[in-house]
């Protein structure tokens, strides 16, 4: 869906015989400039014909020059990112961690849900499905919703008679995400994996609203740059695959109607969710790709057990196997602040 290119930038100029550079690296014993030595292997990248060119210069004196070079050069490396909708060449200053290329996204969801008592679970932008058989699996009641069909499984042509089963178990509903109902408090979790970033901000935050008051988990990529504002929220512009919406609709991976979608820093989206109504977020470490992760947001819960959950307007949600961890809170703000200040 993405990809980036390193492009180093660096000023060849050829000022033979001064004594310093233009970076403040002195110029060796033999006269010869940082940036003469980098503006003859701009021309001709070969090391034999610098030293033949030079012959005052010897391989340790170059480890030497680019060694201190590279201790004075502060500047960040720049990518460009071939899908930003603006093409502009920027400086990494965001983005996550190196990835760890043997943690597959599978194994990171079920290393989430596991501990969770299994309930209702809604995946929005379901896709293959994969997500959602895996909870069936797991004992999850499971609704799958999507834009598309193309892509869900069939459970007539399964040869295995068992995952037939787990296809079936789940109510698969053909729906654009942005329009289908979702009443406060319905689902136990919510899993929006690999959908926010192909939204644009309004019905990113609009979405997240409207699954407040439940667990919810989100696998997202994540900005590499600051680049473009869309109201409260920072991040980068991206162009989705497609010419036209009709175009836009034969691709599996494109986004469902929009021609641009937006993805957050990791700030940003932290405030997003937040805005959104959930009290916490917490990251998943490492990602399981180049700046795509998952992250477990908390709605506002209690942590005094079953007996927040017993008063009036509250429920309870989310317990982890063998414990009344969390309760979750669905009523009116101004009555839980008259509540909290008659105890």
């Amino acid at each position: 869906m993405t990809g980036s290119e390193s492009t180093p930038q660096s000023g060849a100029t050829d000022v033979e015989g001064a004594d310093a550079t233009a970076d403040g690296v002195p110029a060796d014993e033999a006269g010869v400039s940082l940036q003469t030595i980098l503006g003859f292997l701009a021309e001709q990248p070969d090391i034999p014909s610098l030293l033949s060119r030079y012959p005052q210069l010897s391989l340790e004196d170059l480890k030497s020059r680019f060694a201190i070079a590279g201790k004075a050069d502060p500047s960040p490396a720049t990518v460009r990112r071939r899908k930003g909708a603006h093409q502009t060449e920027m400086v990494k200053t965001h983005g996550l961690p190196e990835p760890d290329g043997t943690m597959h996204k599978g194994a990171v969801f079920r290393s989430i849900v596991g501990p969770l008592t299994p309930g209702k679970m809604l995946d929005l932008g379901a896709g293959k499905g994969n997500f959602s058989l895996s909870a069936a699996q797991m004992g999850w009641q499971v609704t799958a919703v999507d834009a598309r069909t193309t892509r869900w499984p069939d459970p007539e042509t399964e040869t295995d008679a068992g995952v037939a089963e787990q296809i079936r178990s789940i109510t698969w509903v053909q729906s654009d995400i942005r329009e289908f109902p979702i009443q406060r408090g319905e689902y136990d979790l919510i899993c929006i994996l690999g959908l926010l970033h192909h939204l644009e901000v309004p019905d990113q935050l609009s979405l997240l609203r409207r699954c407040a008051g439940s667990l919810l988990l989100i696998d997202t990529r994540i900005a590499p740059s600051n680049i473009d504002r869309v109201g409260n929220y920072e991040g980068l512009v991206i162009r989705e695959h497609g010419e036209d919406r009709e175009e836009r609709d034969l691709i599996p991976t494109a986004a469902w109607g929009n021609a641009e979608s937006f993805r957050h820093t990791e700030e940003s989206l932290v405030r997003l969710v937040r805005d959104a109504g959930y009290a916490s977020v917490m990251q998943t470490r490492p990602p399981h790709r180049r700046d795509y992760t998952f992250y477990l947001c908390l709605p506002r819960v209690r942590a005094d057990g079953d007996r927040a959950a017993s008063r009036k307007g509250k429920r309870g949600a989310g317990k982890v196997r063998g414990s009344g961890l969390w309760s979750q809170w669905t009523g009116d703000p101004a009555a839980e602040a008259t509540e909290q200040e008659s105890q």
